[in-house]
């Protein structure tokens, strides 16, 4: 028996594009008039899972090897370059936006979102999640960077569970390895989520059970056969309770621990649905259709632009609550920047062939050099102003009188005696 024959084929999954945009349509709808957690990056993560889980499957099925460098280099030349596009931009907007002081301290989360930390920053700085940040136009990579450190880790724990299981021609020691993945995370996410909720929240640890779920589904969907029941069920409930996550889930609940359970089961529901090809549901076939599947194309570069404009057109606006059409102009603003940056920055990246992972590598140190320049020349600004009004301070301390200096009298009754002052003058002095 051949443990990994289901996962060698390459089926493309019409409906996942849609999902992830309609994902990342609900966090800029929320993000933009709602402050609440909408679900959407709980759902991109379990989505990301699934599809890096299964191009890590299908590589092994038929190369009976993994190749991390080529695994790596895929993802590098699909993300870098947007990610570094929007990061210098931002960088050029940012002294237009923000004050001196908040600028000043943005400018180190530019560096960490540039090498894939912004949520070791925040978790560092003590941000609340649910207090939305006016101030700082990098936050939002925190999740970007959670991506980018699963992609490294995904190779590095599969691997030896693979390589046993290919040994032995049994799938369980992947799906058993797997299972204490997720298990182990969601522990540590409950535990978490109740002693330091605002940490859990950009920590990798606390979030890594939602990756896993997808790679858990790209172990069993291959192996799944729901009826048409079956997948009506699954789509229905997966996309209600993904719509609903917003709406269900307080503000003041804590998030993720079990929380994030409503929005990972029902992308989880959709995923399995969708991989049964059933094209008589109409959900289904809503989420295949080809606008849809556009967006979801475009999900990453949406993601991206969403968060600086809206804090562009909240300073403009003067407003931390867009109207309704303020916020659809940012809306329109972000779709528009998305597709641009699809068609022009990210299309011809993607067609780096697959066998010179080398030039995609090159890529990523090309994108990542200007903003790693404009760190350093900003950081640069930033000391030489510090430096010039500290020595503007010492000079404005400096004495004015240029005379002798003067000391207190300690010994003023004596030195008034040796005066010769009129008895009758002193008597009336005093």
């Amino acid at each position: 028996m051949n443990a990994f024959r289901p996962y060698a084929e390459n089926h493309y999954r019409e409906d996942l594009p849609g999902l992830r945009a309609c994902a990342v349509i609900l966090i800029v709808f929320y993000q933009i008039w709602i402050d609440k957690e909408p679900g959407g990056i709980d759902a991109i993560f379990v989505l990301s899972g699934f599809l890096m889980g299964s191009v890590l499957l299908r590589q092994y099925a038929q190369e009976e090897s993994l190749r991390p460098f080529h695994f790596w280099a895929g993802i590098i030349k699909r993300v870098a370059p947007p990610t570094y596009l929007v990061l210098m931009t931002t960088f050029l907007l940012g002294p237009f936006i923000l004050s001196p002081p908040e600028w000043r301290a943005a400018l180190d989360d530019l560096l960490l979102s540039a090498v894939y930390l912004e949520n070791v920053q925040l978790i560092r700085n003590g941000i609340e999640p649910w207090h939305r940040s006016l101030h700082n136009p990098f936050e939002h990579f925190w999740a970007v960077s959670m991506h980018m450190q699963f992609y490294l880790l995904l190779p590095l724990l599969m691997g030896p569970v693979m390589f046993l299981s290919r040994i032995f021609h049994v799938r369980w020691p992947m799906m058993l390895w797997v299972i204490l993945v997720i298990l182990g995370s969601l522990a540590y996410s409950v535990s978490a989520t109740h002693s330091h909720p605002a940490s859990a929240y950009f920590h990798t640890a606390a979030r890594l059970w939602e990756f896993f779920t997808g790679v858990l589904l790209a172990l069993l969907v291959p192996l799944l056969h729901l009826g048409q029941l079956g997948v009506r069920i699954a789509t229905v409930a997966g996309l209600s309770l993904l719509v609903s996550t917003g709406l269900v889930i307080s503000p003041q609940a804590p998030f993720p621990g079990i929380a994030a359970l409503l929005p990972v089961v029902a992308t989880a529901l959709l995923i399995m649905a969708g991989g049964q090809r059933c094209a008589t549901v109409p959900l289904s076939r809503w989420l295949a259709n080809q606008h849809m599947a556009y967006l979801g194309n475009a999900a990453l570069a949406i993601y991206l632009w969403h968060w600086p404009l809206l804090i562009c057109a909240q300073r403009f606006f003067g407003t931390a609550s867009p109207s309704l059409a303020q916020g659809l102009l940012v809306i329109v603003a972000t779709l528009a920047l998305g597709i641009l940056t699809v068609e022009i920055v990210e299309s011809p990246f993607r067609r780096i062939p697959k066998a010179k992972p080398w030039v995609a590598f090159i890529v990523g140190i090309l994108c990542f050099a200007p903003v790693f320049a404009a760190w350093v020349g900003g950081k640069h600004h930033v000391l030489s102003n510090e430096q010039a009004a500290r020595d503007d301070a010492k000079s404005f301390a400096a004495p004015y009188y240029s005379g002798p200096s003067l000391h207190p009298q300690n010994n003023a009754q004596s030195s008034l005696s040796e005066h010769s002052y009129p008895k009758e003058s002193l008597r009336q002095d005093k």
